[in-house]
């Protein structure tokens, strides 16, 4: 989800609203389905992405420690993070390892 390889990648504020608009619709159809949050690892990350193009509020969710750039010193998870209200299992995607 992180990544620029999906079409909400390095895009919080629409990760989470499409998340925030998903999540009730799946549980009103099927409500035991579990719904599992899983961003790719934070190994590597920023992925070489620019932030040359970034709103100003995804910029500052993804400078997570306000140093004024987004690096690998960022919490590459919690910008993405739509809520424990919205989550009911929390995994992490390895594909970019290999």
């Amino acid at each position: 989800m992180q990544g620029t390889w999906n079409p909400y990648g390095f895009q919080p504020t629409a990760f989470i609203a499409l998340w925030r608009r998903m999540y009730p619709i799946i549980k009103a159809a099927s409500p035991t389905t579990a719904i599992a949050w899983a961003p790719n690892t934070g190994q590597s990350y920023p992925y070489g992405q620019s932030t040359a193009n970034l709103s100003p509020a995804d910029l500052a969710l993804l400078d997570t420690n306000k140093d004024g750039q987004v690096n690998n010193s960022d919490d590459p998870y919690l910008p993405y993070y739509p809520g424990d209200d919205m989550v009911d299992w929390i995994g992490i995607s390895t594909c970019t390892l290999y």
